[in-house]
């Protein structure tokens, strides 16, 4: 690649949309407008309105431009309800390519009307998704190209991937952490396994220095308040403790609330969670590299998304109430070496993912 002061001129004059249509995948914008920024190209940013806590827009290039959240929320409606219609204003812009940081139903509504070159970037890749009329079209275009943002997703019709490792203006090393283990995201049995948390928590109350849990979610609404109610009915309001990120001020503030923590729990150990394993991602797992936690995970999952003993604490199917038990004995030096880890492992991939993207962009642009 060409560099020059920290950027690449290989989409130098080329314009790019970046189209976020999903009130739930924030974590894609900054690190997709940091990696089309590197490659020299102009990146006009759209996301659906309710991505107001997105701030970190790399300070160091006038390439991107984000438009403006009225403007966002008429044309976010406009592609819910007339994707024809959004697919002609797109295309009335020439831009030389459209990334989808979530291709979905919703965003495949729109990118099946458009002909310009595109880039669609898949967090779920399941067989009723894949086999989807509109996403064989664009399998079979060659100026189209589809990503995972997980390595562990490989199957034909997935050119590569993009992991989402870069929050502009975030520094977890910067953060001071207590013992504490993080689990983040939405409060939602079908997600994670909160009653087998509770059960091994409520067994561990009478031993000395286990760490208190930190459960990041996403708002008092919903599903939490059975959470709530049961953390209060097994007596454990002193050791589980609740965060929500609908309180939170932007990504940055969001990441460093996570960066409080030393571990991270993904709880995906039942075969409920398969899915996370082969054909999903849990944002879980971008939040371990970001803020730089610590996960302690089960065998199974950690072998799917590529983690070893050097950054993870790796446990047997029903080890992991005796694993949280010995937490208080691990050197911290080894948790330093670990984090270092981590944050190296970090750094490579996501640059593996600007080289990815570039490659891509310039392979579609080709046809």
């Amino acid at each position: 690649m060409d560099v020059e002061n920290g950027f690449t001129k290989d989409l130098l004059g080329k314009r790019v949309l970046l189209v976020e249509l999903q009130p739930y995948h924030g974590l894609m914008l900054d690190p997709l407008t940091e990696a089309l920024a590197k490659t020299g190209a102009s990146v006009d940013l759209f996301t659906n309105h309710h991505h107001k806590k997105f701030q970190s827009l790399p300070p160091n290039t006038q390439r991107v431009m984000k438009w403006k959240t009225m403007r966002s929320r008429l044309i976010w409606f406009l592609s819910n309800r007339f994707p024809r219609f959004f697919s002609k204003y797109i295309q009335r812009r020439k831009y030389d390519v459209i990334v989808w940081s979530s291709l979905d139903r919703q965003s495949l509504r729109v990118a099946r009307y458009i002909t310009s070159p595109q880039l669609g970037i898949v967090h779920e890749w399941r067989n009723e998704f894949r086999t989807l009329p509109e996403v064989l079209d664009l399998v079979a275009r060659p100026d189209c190209s589809i990503f995972s943002i997980g390595k562990h997703i490989k199957s034909p019709g997935i050119d590569s991937y993009f992991l989402p490792y870069h929050i502009t203006g975030f520094d977890p090393t910067s953060r001071t952490r207590s013992q504490e283990m993080a689990v983040i995201g939405n409060y939602q049995q079908s997600r994670r396994d909160y009653e087998l948390l509770f059960s091994i928590m409520k067994t561990l109350t009478e031993e000395p220095d286990i760490p208190k849990v930190s459960i990041l979610a996403h708002s008092t609404s919903g599903d939490i308040q059975l959470g709530i109610d049961t953390v209060a009915s097994m007596g454990l309001e002193d050791d589980i403790h609740f965060k929500y990120s609908d309180q939170l001020h932007s990504e940055v503030e969001y990441h460093e609330t996570c960066a409080q923590s030393t571990f991270c729990l993904p709880l995906l150990d039942d075969e409920r969670y398969e899915s996370y394993r082969t054909t999903r991602v849990s944002g879980t797992l971008s939040k371990i590299f970001n803020c730089e936690l610590i996960p302690i995970i089960d065998n199974e999952t950690a072998t799917s998304w590529g983690l070893d003993e050097s950054i993870a604490i790796i446990y047997e199917k029903g080890e992991l109430a005796s694993t949280i038990k010995n937490i208080a004995q691990i050197p911290p030096a080894q948790i330093e070496a670990m984090q270092k880890k981590i944050r190296d492992t970090r750094l490579i991939d996501f640059e593996d993912s600007v080289a990815n993207l570039t490659r891509s962009i310039l392979d579609i642009l080709s046809k």
